[in-house]
């Protein structure tokens, strides 16, 4: 799920700016927020599914 989020955001992202810069800022910031949601999914319960 999340991979296949990340290829759709850079998919799209590539088509708008090609400016590396602004790709690398882009990024810096993508894993940010992966890290957070790591962090998230790791101070929940986990749901059933997971287990």
């Amino acid at each position: 799920m999340l991979t296949f989020q990340l290829r759709k955001t850079e998919q799209e992202f590539a088509e708008h700016i090609p400016n590396s810069e602004k790709i690398e800022e882009f990024w810096m910031g993508q894993t940010e927020n992966i890290i957070q949601q790591m962090c998230t999914l790791e101070d929940t319960e986990p749901d059933e599914e997971w287990i």
